[in-house]
């Protein structure tokens, strides 16, 4: 980044802020609306809630912003970069225009939004992969880049993402629910009981017979020695 050196404030502006996905009503504002040496930055994330890596995505991009930034406060004449995140799994459209695939998320897409000219990061999703790919940016001076779409085709669709039919909510639990569980597993337990005893009781009634059995059988052997030990005396 080359440029004269002037003292400025390296606190991010609302437009740079990263805690919110940019949407239909911020996107213009985020970056077609802004200046023309400046590229937009774009993390492209699955925002799906509760998304295990959502908030590592934001952070790895985040790093790369606040290193930017200072370095453009104090060279005010380069290239300026501009960060913001899409939910792409929401934006699908704009995501497939851009040519990443959804299967290739986390990713990061540079625009030029006055030229309709874009790169994809096609590195490891990481924050040094990310500050690599500006560097060489800046110093292969946006070659690399490529014609893509235009303020229509770019534009993103005003969707509420969490009514989409993959993100939709799973029932909320209320108090009755609770009762009918609470009710279910106790039948189920006094059930589950009443087989225990069942098989108990069989289970008895078997050690029982096998008894009963092995006394008849010595009763048999018992009678059956006599009746041998009557016929020899007999014999004799």
């Amino acid at each position: 980044l080359c440029g004269t050196k002037q003292p400025s404030s390296t606190k991010l502006s609302v437009e740079e802020d990263l805690d919110i996905d940019v949407n239909a009503n911020t996107w213009a504002n985020r970056c077609i609306d802004s200046q023309k040496n400046v590229l937009c930055v774009i993390g492209l994330f699955d925002g799906s809630e509760g998304h295990a890596n959502l908030e590592n995505d934001i952070e790895n991009l985040r790093v790369v912003q606040k290193k930017v930034v200072e370095e453009q406060a104090k060279q005010p004449g380069s290239t300026r970069f501009r960060f913001m995140w899409i939910d792409a799994t929401c934006q699908k459209r704009f995501t497939k225009t851009i040519g990443v695939e959804l299967s290739a998320l986390p990713a990061v897409y540079v625009y030029h939004p006055h030229k309709y000219l874009g790169q994809k990061m096609i590195m490891g999703y990481d924050s040094n992969n990310i500050d690599r790919l500006l560097k060489q940016i800046i110093i292969r001076k946006g070659r690399g880049f490529a014609p893509v779409g235009n303020d229509k085709s770019l534009a993103l669709e005003d969707i509420d993402c969490s009514s989409l039919p993959e993100r939709a909510a799973l029932p909320q639990a209320t108090d009755d629910d609770d009762a009918d569980l609470d009710d279910m597993l106790a039948e189920i337990r006094a059930e589950e009981e009443r087989e225990r005893q069942q098989r108990q009781l069989e289970e008895e009634e078997e050690k029982k017979q096998r008894n009963k059995d092995k006394k008849n059988e010595k009763k048999k052997k018992t009678k059956k020695k006599k009746k041998k030990k009557k016929k020899v005396k007999d014999e004799l």
